[in-house]
Parts: C-alpha cells; sequence; structure tokens
C-alpha cells in the first residue's frame, strides 16, 4: 500500500488489520497519520518514463490550469493534425476542428475512447491503427511517455509500437524513432 493511501486511511481514522479494513481510536488516528512522511509533491514523469493515460491527463491538465478530463484532443507536434476517428473504425490525422471524433475520453485499462463513436483505439503487429468496440485487451491499452509541454509518445501496452503519422493524415505505429512525428500534444 502506497504512502498516500495510509495516510488517508488514517487521516479518516482507518486501518488495515490483518487484511481488513478496522476503525482506529481517534488518539491512535491522530498518531499514525502524524507518523506517516507527508505525501511529497507530485514530480512530473522524467522523460522516458512512462505513465498510464490518467496520469498523463491529469498533469497535462495541471500544465494547462484546466480540465481536460471531458474530452481532449490529441495534436501532432510536427504535422499539427489531431487524432481523428470516424464511425468506420478508421483513424487519421486531420486539421483541427471542435467536433467529437476529434475528441478522446479515458477508459478503463488505460483506453483511448472517441467520445463521438465510443470505440477504443486499437492496433495490431504490422502497425495498423483503428477503433473497434472496447474489449480490455492489451491492443487497446497505451502508454504515455513525458516529452515535455503536453506532448507525449503514445505506444500500444502490446505491441510497443508508437503512435506516428505524416502530414498526409496517415496515422499508424512504428517503432521508437525519436521524432516529433511520434509525439502527441493533450489539448
Amino acid at each position: 500500500m502506497t504512502q498516500r493511501a495510509k495516510l488517508a486511511l488514517a487521516t479518516a481514522g482507518l486501518a488495515l488489520s490483518g487484511g481488513m479494513l478496522a476503525a482506529v481510536p481517534a488518539a491512535s488516528a491522530s498518531t499514525t497519520a502524524s507518523s506517516l512522511p507527508s505525501p511529497a509533491r507530485e514530480a512530473a514523469p522524467t522523460p522516458g518514463k512512462a505513465v498510464r493515460f490518467s496520469e498523463a491527463l491529469a498533469l497535462s491538465s495541471k500544465r494547462k490550469g484546466k480540465n481536460l478530463a471531458a474530452g481532449y484532443r490529441l495534436r501532432s507536434l510536427k504535422t499539427g493534425l489531431c487524432l481523428n476517428s470516424n464511425g468506420n473504425g478508421t483513424v487519421y490525422g486531420k486539421t483541427c476542428d471542435s467536433t467529437n471524433y476529434q475528441r478522446w475520453n479515458g477508459g478503463d485499462f488505460s483506453t483511448l475512447v472517441s467520445q463521438q463513436t465510443d470505440w477504443c483505439l486499437d492496433g495490431n503487429g504490422y502497425g495498423k491503427v483503428y477503433t473497434k468496440g472496447c474489449n480490455a485487451t492489451s491492443y487497446q491499452s497505451w502508454w504515455f511517455e513525458d516529452h515535455g509541454r503536453n506532448c507525449w509518445e503514445i505506444y500500444s501496452d502490446h505491441t510497443r509500437l508508437r503512435l506516428d503519422g505524416n502530414g498526409n493524415g496517415s496515422v499508424y505505429a512504428k517503432n521508437d524513432n525519436d521524432t516529433t512525428y511520434q509525439r502527441w500534444c493533450i489539448t
């Protein structure tokens, strides 16, 4: 259990005892809470360290000073095009607009869910990227590697291929090549 979780339980007057949640007398609760180290200020992930979607979104929201949880866009740092999908499962880059085809929400297992279609971003080992019904597989689970300025390399949990694209609007997944074509900014 993390220190933060222990502190939260102690502050609420609870503790784990023999794997079960138990109430702690008020005097013990304050002693327990004060004996735990105070949670450190959350630091930004270090470059090269991957985080799940929820952590990337929280950090990007903090950097931008607004809550991005209500649907956000992923804009290619290199091309300026936004990640777009359609009702046929096609994923492509397109000039950024305000449609829900470019808005993505986070789901369980670090999935990226199209706000318009309610389908999850998916991919295969051959580099094809598409959306389809969410199925909780590792092909639909994505890691975010911080590169500053709210830009991330996004890669598949299953294939480890990076989300990539070009100026013509094609979106695909490739091995890590450390270029800005593989950096996607949360907007």
